[in-house]
């Protein structure tokens, strides 16, 4: 999109909208100057990602207002507020902040309580920290601008809100130039600040935030080895003939690539190898090399064998149970990127540059495809947990049955009940899973909180054990119950891909079962909707001897139970409370 001009992306954003079937998502800009740009170059942007994104400009210089009639259909909002044209210009806030500095900066935190409050619901709000940038020069009023952008940002930071995206502008200056971001004969003709480049460079810095709210977080990065975690080719110039040394250039270069890797797999990133080698070389290096700086606990799954990587991706993403598009590759190799691309064009292809100086800084805009809004103990353990899958998957080679299979593992299963200290974990499963997910229904930390303290909702969470370890809190259900036609409704079935396999949802419908019955409630009501990542759980509701109702539209599977109809898994219900053992 770099190269293409305003009027190439009008037409193919409208190519593309005709063409996406999926639901809108409605996106509401908040603003004090005019962006005509951004609506068409958001569009595009995030249609390119599948998002079919409707985006609103709102009135000029309307910020309050609008956000009261944005927040109640808006699944994101993007604040635009310029200190330039606070107060309709500098003209009026420079005298201003010099007669009475303090009463302007108290307004202006006091209309930004009142945005935030009404924008409290919103799922996500992308927000420009103030800047006086753009105005900044040696000048005593235009210092206090400056302060006054410090002191505004220093105040949002306190106020931990918890879905918002902050985004630094100069930033973006910096890397395309602030000459080719400002358009100062547009502001002063029609407040037209920024320019066609700074809006995309702008889409390009949000968008990651935005996919991930849409469930389209990179999860795993693979990597080749020779010349893309080190300089050299172990097969051609031996183990020691390698360079891993910080000391020299290239050397130096890989070192901070493998450093950066590293961190990644401490917050959660897996990581995978792949590599034509032989295995035995790979594993000296990791485990005896001194400046490798990674490990074996740091990696979950290696395909090192002379195989194509084609079939060893594949192999990969089955094994860890993970889709195709939730990988990053990287390769020194054109071929072998140009090769993945071509047959596995789901995977983010990338290949090492030709520049080598340049491989720190791609990787660094890679890795803004993993974000994720919080950390959680889930997230710094993944490395672990599937180490612990692996030991599960061949040890189900061992039986002959899988019922023999699952009896073995010794599965423990626990059950948060409307537990308001897990509300980041659970607010990222709903945002995060793919795969088991019966309605794909994204909530923020805020709405599980509504849920959890809502005496018409119950937020379950379940976390799984077995003799091999502890999942974590890998499932979640959120129902809610018409007391007066006796009914309960699942409103989101959730499981993580980690624990598929080993019928833990049907024992979760156990005890959904069990624990309505306790409400006096005679029916369950459930529905699936369709994505084209949760094919897998389409019948689940069938196997659960729900009823299909006769009248449902393409776009979703409507179905009802009788509790008196359920037949149970388990004879009694085995599911413990968390709060009754040490967690």
């Amino acid at each position: 999109m770099s190269t293409m001009s305003y009027v190439e992306i009008i037409k193919k954003n409208r190519e593309l909208k005709n063409k996406l079937a999926s639901e809108d998502y409605t996106v509401g800009v908040l603003t004090n100057i005019t962006n005509h740009f951004l609506k068409d170059i958001l569009e595009y942007s995030l249609r390119l990602s599948a998002i079919n994104a409707i985006v609103e400009i709102g009135g000029y210089d309307n910020i309050v207002q609008d956000a009261d009639r944005f927040q109640k259909k808006s699944s994101l909002i993007i604040v635009f507020w310029e200190l330039i044209n606070f107060m309709q210009g500098l003209h009026r806030l420079r005298p201003a902040l010099i007669n009475d500095y303090e009463a302007v900066k108290a307004d202006m935190v006091h209309q930004i309580d009142l945005l935030m409050d009404l924008l409290k619901n919103t799922p996500l709000i992308i927000f420009n920290r103030f800047t006086n940038v753009a105005m900044s020069m040696a000048n005593p009023v235009l210092g206090l601008l400056d302060k006054l952008a410090a002191d505004l940002n220093k105040y949002m930071d306190s106020c931990n809100y918890r879905n918002v995206y902050f985004v630094d502008l100069p930033g973006i200056f910096l890397k395309d130039g602030i000459g080719l971001c400002l358009d100062w004969r547009n502001y002063y003709r029609n407040k037209s600040l920024y320019t066609l480049c700074f809006y995309k460079t702008y889409c390009d810095t949000i968008i990651n935030a935005i996919r991930a709210a849409n469930g389209q977080s990179k999860k795993m990065l693979i990597l080749d080895c020779d010349n893309t975690l080190w300089d050299g080719i172990v097969d051609e110039n031996g183990i020691d003939g390698i360079d891993l040394s910080a000391d020299t250039a290239n050397g130096a270069i890989f070192s901070e690539v493998r450093s950066m890797i590293k961190e990644l797999a401490h917050c959660g990133i897996l990581i995978a190898l792949c590599s034509k080698n032989n295995s035995d070389d790979i594993d000296k290096i990791l485990t005896q090399h001194p400046g490798i700086i990674l490990s074996n606990n740091d990696i979950v799954i290696k395909m090192i064998n002379w195989d194509d990587k084609v079939t060893n991706i594949k192999l990969i993403a089955e094994t860890i149970s993970i889709g195709l598009d939730s990988m990053v590759f990287i390769d020194d190799s054109a071929f072998e990127v140009e090769h993945v691309r071509g047959l596995l064009p789901e995977v983010n292809s990338f290949k090492v540059p030709d520049n080598l100086y340049d491989y720190p800084a791609l990787l660094r805009e890679i890795s803004g495809m993993f974000y994720t809004a919080a950390q959680t103990t889930e997230d710094l353990s993944k490395q672990t947990m599937y180490r612990q899958q692996f030991r599960r998957e061949s040890s189900k080679r061992e039986f002959d049955s899988l019922d023999d299979y699952l009896a073995s593992l010794d599965i423990q299963l626990f059950c948060y009940d409307n537990d308001l200290n897990i509300v980041t974990r659970l607010s990222q499963l709903s945002q995060k899973t793919n795969q088991f997910n019966l309605t794909t229904r994204r909530y923020t930390e805020r709405q599980i909180e509504n849920f959890i303290t809502d005496a018409k909702y119950d937020v379950l969470a379940y976390r799984v054990k077995d003799k091999f370890g502890d999942n974590g809190i890998t499932a979640m259900v959120i129902l809610q119950y018409d007391l007066q036609s006796f009914t309960a409704i699942i409103d989101s079935f959730t499981m993580s891909c980690r624990i598929i396999g080993r019928n833990i949802e049907f024992s979760i419908v156990d005890h959904l079962i069990w624990r309505i019955k306790d409400k006096n409630i005679d029916q369950i009501e459930a529905v699936y909707i369709p994505t084209q990542k949760n094919v897998s759980v389409k019948h689940f509701y069938d196997k659960c001897s729900f009823q299909l109702l006769d009248s449902y539209s393409d776009a979703e599977k409507r179905y009802v139970m009788h509790i008196d109809n359920y037949s149970f898994k388990n004879a009694t219900n085995n599911v413990m409370y968390a709060n009754e053992r040490d967690n």
